[in-house]
C-alpha cells in the first residue's frame, strides 16, 4: 500500500514539474534582455531588468486591451448564467419527451469542437455587421459553452427537491418568481464553478477574438501578446511579459475567489 503511495506521490511530482517548466521559462525570462533570452534560456536572470514589460505596456495600449477583455468576458458570463440556469431548471423540472431529447441535444453538442463551426459562424456575424463588436463576441462566446453550463446545472438541480416549487405556487408564486426568488439562490455553489470556469475560457480565448475582431482598438489581451509575434521575427523579449501581463488579472481573480472556487467544486461534486 505504501509503495502504491510513493509512486503516485512520485508521478504528481513530475506531472507538476512538467506544467510548471513552462511557467518557470516565461517568468524568468521575461527579466532578461532580447540577448541573454537565446544565449541563457534556461538560467535565472543575473541582471534582472523590467524595461521589458514597460516597452510592452508602452508599445501597446495594455488597459484598452484590459477593458476590452473585461467587457466581453462580463457580457459572456451574464448570458451564459442566464440562459444556462433558466434552461437547465426547465428542461430538469418537465419530465417529457421533448425535454429529454433537448438535454441529449446540448450533451451531444459538447462534443463538437469549435473548428467544426467557426468559418460559419464568422461568415454569419459578417452578414449581420457584428464583427469587431465586443458584445457580440461576449454572447457568442457564451454560446459556445452554454451547453456544458447547461449540463452542470441541470445536474445540480435534480438534487433540489421539487416540493419547494409546488409549495411556491400553493402560495401564488410565479414562475419567474420562483425561479428568481427560491431556486436561483439556491444554485449558488453551482454558479460559482460555471463562473470561475467560463472566465478562464472566456479570458484566455484567443481564436475567436483573432477571427471577428480586426480592428485594433477592440482587440483583447491574448491578441495583445500575440501582437509581438510578426512573419519574420519575434520580439520575445516583449512578448512573454505581454503573457505573464495577460495571465496576471487571472491569478488575482483566482487568489481572491480562491475560497469560492473550493467551495463551488465541493458543492457541485457531492449535489451533482
Amino acid at each position: 500500500m505504501k509503495k502504491k503511495n510513493y509512486t503516485a506521490l512520485i508521478v504528481t511530482v513530475l506531472l507538476a514539474l512538467l506544467f510548471a517548466i513552462p511557467i518557470y521559462l516565461i517568468i524568468i525570462n521575461s527579466f532578461k534582455t532580447y540577448g541573454d533570452i537565446f544565449s541563457h534560456s534556461m538560467q535565472f536572470p543575473l541582471r534582472p531588468t523590467l524595461e521589458n514589460f514597460a516597452n510592452a505596456w508602452n508599445r501597446a495600449d495594455y488597459m484598452k486591451y484590459f477593458f476590452n477583455t473585461l467587457i466581453s468576458t462580463l457580457i459572456g458570463l451574464v448570458a451564459v448564467v442566464s440562459v444556462s440556469a433558466l434552461a437547465a431548471y426547465k428542461l430538469s423540472r418537465t419530465k417529457t419527451k421533448l425535454s429529454s431529447l433537448l438535454f441529449a441535444y446540448f450533451t451531444i453538442s459538447m462534443l463538437l469542437p469549435f473548428e467544426v463551426i467557426m468559418l460559419p459562424l464568422v461568415s454569419l456575424l459578417k452578414d449581420l455587421g457584428i464583427l469587431n463588436n465586443l458584445p457580440a463576441l461576449g454572447i457568442v462566446q457564451a454560446s459556445t459553452h452554454i451547453a456544458f453550463s447547461i449540463f452542470l446545472y441541470h445536474g445540480f438541480i435534480k438534487s433540489i427537491p421539487q416540493q419547494l416549487d409546488e409549495a411556491a405556487r400553493i402560495d401564488g408564486c410565479g414562475e419567474i418568481r420562483l425561479f428568481l426568488q427560491i431556486i436561483f439562490p439556491l444554485l449558488k455553489p453551482i454558479t460559482a464553478t460555471v463562473i470561475i470556469l467560463n472566465t478562464l475560457n472566456f479570458w484566455n480565448s484567443f481564436l475567436l477574438p483573432l477571427l471577428i475582431l480586426t480592428k485594433e482598438e477592440v482587440k483583447t489581451l491574448p491578441l495583445f501578446a500575440y501582437s509581438f509575434l510578426g512573419q519574420y521575427s519575434s520580439n520575445y523579449d516583449m512578448q512573454l511579459p505581454a503573457v505573464i501581463m495577460t495571465g496576471l488579472p487571472l491569478v488575482i481573480f483566482y487568489l481572491l475567489m480562491q475560497k469560492n472556487i473550493i467551495k463551488g467544486i465541493t458543492a457541485s461534486s457531492i449535489k451533482g
